[in-house]
């Protein structure tokens, strides 16, 4: 990996079509790489002597989530008391049921990528 780019050499030179979900685009271990990246400037970021009191990670996969650049990238947004940046949802408090059958869903999500399918 070059010292000036934080991304591997690979996912730079090689997007993606918009159809394409990030999950497929790599694997695990770059993955975790990618993210222990994002951490180590992060934490570069709060001793940095620029204005950090804190730090987001983002990762958009999908139009959906927004994502505009279709390729694997993380952002790694500084953050300070007061800062302009929001994140904004619209955040409700779900029943017992609903969280119950939001969970089990995932539970099946993660049951077919452990049997090895996408």
């Amino acid at each position: 990996m070059s010292k000036r780019n934080a991304m591997p050499r690979q996912f730079r030179s090689r997007l993606m079509h918009r159809s394409t979900v990030l999950r497929s685009a790599y694997r695990e271990d770059v993955g975790v790489q990618v993210w222990k990246v994002a951490h180590k400037l992060g934490r570069a970021l709060r001793r940095s002597g620029l204005r950090c009191e804190g730090v987001n990670l983002f990762l958009a996969d999908g139009e959906a989530a927004f994502q505009e650049v279709f390729h694997v990238h993380l952002h790694v947004f500084p953050r300070f008391t007061g800062d302009p940046y929001r994140i904004e949802a619209d955040w409700c408090v779900q029943g017992r049921d609903q969280l119950d059958k939001t969970a089990a869903a995932v539970r099946g999500g993660l049951v077919t990528l452990d049997a090895g399918q996408r």
